[in-house]
């Protein structure tokens, strides 16, 4: 399969760096549904917190540098 020169990079990064992020965000996201139903408040409310301290920003700045320059 042709890649061409910039997609190597973006490739492995992706795998390496974005993907850890991406799922951290899917599990922020599936927990609250998981939890005991007294809970599912408390534990909504502390990971959108850690999401949003610990995924959000790294996220921000991961798309920035995937998106490829339009030609």
């Amino acid at each position: 399969m042709f890649m061409a020169d910039h997609d190597l990079p973006v490739t492995h990064f992706a795998e390496g760096s974005f993907m850890p992020l991406l799922v951290n965000r899917f599990v922020f996201s599936l927990a609250p549904a998981q939890a005991p139903f007294f809970l599912r408040p408390l534990v909504k409310t502390v990971l959108s917190a850690l999401d949003a301290k610990l995924v959000a920003g790294p996220l921000d700045a991961s798309l920035k540098y995937v998106r490829l320059p339009s030609t």
